[in-house]
């Protein structure tokens, strides 16, 4: 990916394999992420350079989805200078009637929150208790982010795809976590009501 930076091409297979090496691969995920390779910073360089390839954006957000899985790299993702979840969300209202991007960006977004933004101490103490940071959880809910707005939007337009609204119901339950059963009850209300 160093040396062939500015090939959208080979950017876009790069992260299709670190996709598929990091899928369910927490070792390989560390790997990846570990210096010398900082595949996750790889990843972001390839979706800022070439954020108008859809392919490029769900590919990258599919290996971001498994590297951001690992909660020590999920709480990385989500601090300056990478904001991982700035970049997904970009791509997912860049490529709003791309099915393949909304669904690999609630992947991503789901472990973002998910591993980024509670304390992973008490989580591992007791997995039913999650503590999250309120100042990092409420970026998400808030304007200009409004994360459970776009997840909503995207649910809405796919109702067939099926993994998709999955992964769409994970990410908003990450997100009636982090702020309260409020916005999962609403997320459910607006998809009833249709």
């Amino acid at each position: 990916m160093h040396v062939h930076a500015k090939e959208q091409t080979v950017q876009r297979n790069a992260c299709t394999v670190i996709g598929n090496l990091v899928h369910d691969h927490k070792q390989n995920a560390i790997l990846v992420a570990s210096a010398p390779h900082n595949g996750h910073e790889l990843i972001l360089h390839a979706m800022r350079r070439f954020s108008s390839y859809s392919f490029l954006q769900a590919s990258a957000c599919r290996a971001l989805a498994g590297l951001t899985a690992v909660d020590s790299i999920g709480k990385l993702a989500l601090q300056a200078p990478l904001l991982v979840h700035e970049a997904i969300i970009a791509a997912m209202r860049t490529f709003q009637d791309d099915d393949q991007v909304q669904h690999t960006g609630f992947l991503a977004l789901r472990n973002c929150i998910k591993n980024g933004a509670y304390s992973v101490e008490n989580v591992s103490k007791r997995p039913s208790n999650y503590v999250a940071d309120r100042e990092l959880r409420k970026q998400f809910v808030s304007a200009p982010l409004l994360v459970h707005e776009l997840i909503l939007r995207a649910m809405r337009h796919y109702p067939d795809f099926s993994e998709l609204q999955l992964a769409g119901c994970n990410a908003l339950w990450v997100l009636a976590l982090s702020d309260g059963i409020f916005y999962f009850l609403f997320s459910v209300l607006c998809l009833v009501k249709k």
